[in-house]
């Protein structure tokens, strides 16, 4: 089929892209879930599932609380969804999300939990679907973000 996209594997553990990252954005989507869908405060302590993902200018940490999604591929369908970006899951099991477009680059995946009260935010595991995230100077680049600033982050 002329035109279509073909699905293009970017799964790389050590990219040069990375290395030139310029800029880190966390996107929590916790008060989406709480507030907005389950009409509750956000919660002090929060945990769930997380992707990292870049496009080699730009770096995301998506937070997903607990509920929300069942996959780490769901997380990044509702990421490049937001975004323009296009993807397809791999099966209908839905466990894996390829990103067609090739400046787009998910570098892995974990768990994380965040107490507001302690001002902590820890990072840890790894994505069955996506692999280990990188987490050479991650918490230094995470404390200098202005969501978490304030905060201590352990990346384990």
């Amino acid at each position: 089929m002329e035109g279509a996209y073909k699905p293009i594997r970017i799964q790389e553990k050590k990219n040069k892209r990375t290395a030139a990252i310029k800029t880190l954005k966390i996107i929590d989507l916790s008060r989406q879930y709480f507030r907005k869908m389950m009409g509750l405060e956000l919660p002090e302590k929060r945990a769930g599932k997380f992707i990292q993902i870049t496009d080699g200018n730009r770096e995301y940490i998506v937070l997903s609380p607990k509920g929300l999604y069942q996959f780490h591929a769901n997380i990044a369908e509702r990421f490049c969804e937001d975004r323009g970006v296009v993807g397809a899951y791999r099966s209908k099991k839905k466990e894996y999300y390829i990103i067609y477009d090739p400046d787009w680059q998910i570098l892995g995946g974990g768990f994380w939990e965040i107490n507001d009260r302690e001002k902590r935010l820890m990072l840890e595991g790894s994505s069955q679907a996506y692999g280990k995230f990188h987490t050479e100077g991650l918490a230094k680049r995470l404390e200098e973000t202005k969501k978490l600033q304030e905060y201590r982050v352990i990346v384990r």
